[in-house]
């Protein structure tokens, strides 16, 4: 086993004749007796899934994944608190997934399978009309590609109201097929009450009851009776904390019954990230992370208001990046690169001029910005002459401003701008300035070179923006 503690007390020994008997002896140690310990480096680490095939868009069984560090010291054990890239299998046949562990990785396979055919079976009494079809009573059985069959739960009935006596056919989806089942229905009976049981825990504010725990039974003038799967609840969400009671309604009769309301709070959460690898330098934007809170009721669903920690790209490799909300934690993996990959497929472009020379510029979006939302436009070169002056002295120059159409927008700086310059410019003479207000220039930004005339520059703010150009005097 590694060597978790830092530290490692020093043993003491007291020799004490047999013959002797020994009061009892207080032992204080001091801090020189206690001698430090560097933690055993990582060496390696391995990773078996011993877990069976797995439908191609659901996730592995972690469980079965086994995990083992190597340590320099020689030693080994398996861990817990390593980092998946992911969890879902992708496609059929061997998936290539990765473990990262203290910046170590290691790989394993599992094998994605999908469904070849499908088979319902519906276990439930003949019904009366108006009734509807539980899905209590429903069970999909499939087929899959490497040769293996079993029950699917993830389907839905579409139209299981019961309409007419004898044969009614139900439609129920199931993985982007339509499966069809023949429901037979009775005559209808004057319903004489209604009874209503809770099985059900507490239910979180802005949720509805679960079917599953609720049975609505009605007792019928002739002595028999039905479960009844189409009752109307009301209200038909929980809306408050505390015990509220609930009504079944069905063909104008109806019972009550109480549900325990209950504030509702995030238990856990799930990180995806579905960006591309960043540059070293840049960070992890929030939009590029999809968060999934998993509530105290069971139920899921996605959130946006999450803290990122770590999300800084700082070197060449993978990176563990955390998400925090609600007191839970997440990550994901980000692969960092040596230099951030330029996409000016979403971009806002517009043509710059001072009346003389035309130039053109271009810049780099995010993919969830609309191009509207970032707008450039020409500024007066009289605007800018004053400051042009001071700084830059004596040149011929475009000046043109770069805006965001909201604090959100500006959040998504810095970006990536080009500009193609004017064809009367030569580009060892063209220099970009930036002033935020048109009365100071902050500096002069640096920029790469493209083409022969076109230039790349990373923009950090709003503002406006000067190009200049002063050919050097021999």
């Amino acid at each position: 086993m590694k060597l978790r503690k830092k530290y490692i007390k020093k043993s003491v020994v007291l020799l004490v004749a047999a013959a002797l008997v020994c009061a009892p002896i207080d032992v204080m140690l001091m801090s020189s007796d206690i001698v430090y310990a560097e933690e055993a480096k990582v060496k390696s680490i391995s990773a078996s899934y011993s877990g069976g095939n797995v439908l191609v868009g659901e996730e592995i069984d972690r469980t079965k994944l086994t995990v083992t560090v190597t340590y320099e010291n020689g030693t080994s054990e398996e861990i817990k608190d390593y980092t998946l890239t992911s969890t879902k299998v992708a496609e059929e046949g061997l998936n290539l997934m990765m473990v990262i562990y203290q910046g170590k990785t290691a790989n394993f396979y599992v094998y994605g399978k999908k469904i070849t055919s499908m088979a319902v079976n519906y276990s439930g009494m003949p019904l009366s009309v108006g009734n509807s079809v539980s899905k209590k009573d429903i069970k999909v059985f499939a087929s899959f590609t490497d040769g293996s069959s079993g029950e699917v739960k993830d389907f839905k009935i579409l139209d299981g109201e019961i309409k007419s006596v004898g044969e009614n056919v139900i439609h129920i989806s199931c993985n982007g097929q339509v499966l069809k089942q023949s429901v037979y229905g009775i005559a209808p009976k004057t319903v004489a009450a209604l009874f209503a049981t809770y099985n059900g825990n507490k239910v979180t504010v802005g949720s509805s009851i679960n079917p599953d725990d609720l049975i609505v039974t009605a007792t019928y003038k002739d002595g028999s009776s039905e479960v009844i799967n189409n009752y109307v609840l009301v209200p038909a969400v929980i809306g408050t904390t505390g015990t509220q009671n609930v009504t079944a309604n069905y063909q104008g009769h109806t019972v009550s019954f109480n549900v325990e309301g209950i504030a509702k709070e995030i238990k856990e959460i799930s990180a995806k990230y579905v960006g591309g690898p960043i540059g070293v330098g840049y960070s992890v934007h929030p939009n590029a992370v999809e968060v999934t809170a998993t509530y105290n009721d069971g139920s899921k669903g996605k959130i946006t208001e999450f803290n990122l920690l770590g999300g800084s790209i700082t070197y060449v490799g993978y990176h563990i990046v955390t998400v925090e909300a609600a007191g839970c934690k997440a990550e994901f993996i980000v692969q960092g690169v040596e230099q951030q990959k330029i996409d000016f497929t979403n971009s806002c472009e517009f043509k710059i001029t001072n009346g003389k020379n035309t130039g053109k510029v271009t810049i780099s979006l995010p993919g969830h910005i609309d191009k509207t939302h970032i707008k450039g436009k020409e500024v007066a070169s009289a605007a800018v002459s004053k400051i042009v002056s001071r700084a830059i002295k004596k040149s011929n120059y475009i000046a043109f401003e770069i805006e965001a159409v909201n604090e959100a927008v500006e959040e998504e700086f810095p970006m990536v701008m080009k500009i193609e310059i004017p064809k009367e410019y030569k580009l060892a003479d063209t220099v970009l300035f930036y002033t935020p207000n048109r009365k100071s220039v902050i500096g002069q930004l640096n920029t790469d070179p493209l083409t022969p005339n076109i230039i790349v520059a990373t923009i950090y703010n709003p503002g406006t923006y000067i190009l200049s150009y002063k050919p050097e005097t021999k």
